[in-house]
């Protein structure tokens, strides 16, 4: 595996490390810290703090892509070749693998499970308030179909809907109940999906701006109604989404200029390097873009998008 240069990819590259290590041989992240130290310490530099290499292995944990276990081999794969993998480490530990997710609803079964309700025009300007997006972004997500009412722990929460994805998010920003512990967002059950925002890809082949989160594709809208650009949001559901769980996706935005404006931190930017990959792949104008001015944080601008006109400026220049 490539060295990790300061200027030449060096955080890519300790990813990578960090995947192998935690996922290809399911180590958990305090097993393989000293390897991962050892590494550092020999193809490093300069080399990573403690602490950065903690937070590395964590993200690998959380979000790499490699399936655990996945380097852990049988003798018995080697298959007809002769070829026998032998790993460095054979973990003691049972593979480690992600929750099962249930399967895809069809419309119909969504709909039996989750009972969505229009918002009001009060409603409306609560999510304004909340989010600081814009009001005529609210309208247009609710008139497309995008944005409902629904009843989650008893509370009445605005939700982000399409096709068989939906998020819900409580009016007074208040935290709601998930298997993970509490959370601001929660994803509905029998959601499926990698990125929110087809719907915006249909007409014409506008440019995109490419953001993490679902409540990202209505801070995004609202940037590029502030800015008046003619651009269209796409968002990625978490960091860890890839084109590869969606090609249908990826083919809409085949040869299509796409813009990346990352979360902060390493897994925002880890999401980020991925999406670029692919797309580049698929023949996309794609660039990511930082905006150190706002942390890269949309909230940020659209909560004083006066104060940060040059942000806003960039983030839709040629």
């Amino acid at each position: 595996m490539p060295p990790s240069i300061q200027g030449e990819g060096g955080s890519a590259a300790l990813f990578r490390v960090a995947v192998v290590l935690v996922r290809g041989f399911n180590l958990p992240p305090d097993a393989a810290s000293p390897l991962l130290e050892h590494w550092n310490r020999a193809f490093s530099r300069p080399v990573w703090t403690d602490a950065e290499l903690r937070h590395k292995l964590r993200d690998a944990d959380r979000s790499g892509h490699m399936p655990y276990g996945h380097l852990l081999q049988d003798d018995e794969s080697a298959g007809s070749t002769g070829y026998r993998h032998r790993p460095l480490y054979r973990s003691s530990q049972p593979v480690r693998t992600r929750p099962t997710e249930p399967p895809a609803m069809d419309p119909a079964e969504q709909r039996a499970k989750h009972t969505f309700f229009p918002l009001t025009d009060a409603d409306e300007a609560r999510i304004v308030a909340l989010r600081h997006v814009t009001p005529g972004m609210v309208h247009l997500f609710k008139n497309k179909g995008l944005l409902h009412n629904t009843r989650v722990d008893g509370q009445t929460c605005w939700c982000l809907v399409e096709d068989t994805f939906a998020q819900a998010r409580r009016y007074d920003g208040g935290l709601l109940r998930t298997a993970r512990g509490p959370t601001k967002a929660r994803t509905l059950a029998g959601s499926r999906g990698s990125f929110f925002g087809r719907s915006f890809l249909t007409r014409g082949r506008p440019p995109v701006l490419m953001v993490e989160g679902v409540v990202g594709l209505l801070e995004a809208a609202s940037a590029i109604d502030l800015a008046d650009a003619p651009w269209v949001p796409l968002a990625a559901v978490t960091a860890g989404a890839t084109f590869t769980r969606d090609p249908r996706m990826l083919e809409l935005l085949r040869g299509r200029r796409v813009r990346i404006l990352p979360d902060e931190g390493e897994a925002g930017r880890n999401g980020a390097a991925t999406w670029h990959a692919e797309l580049r792949v698929a023949g996309a104008q794609v660039d990511v873009i930082e905006l150190p001015a706002i942390r890269n944080d949309r909230a940020n601008l659209l909560a004083d998008p006066q104060a940060h006109a040059r942000s806003l400026q960039l983030l839709f220049a040629d």
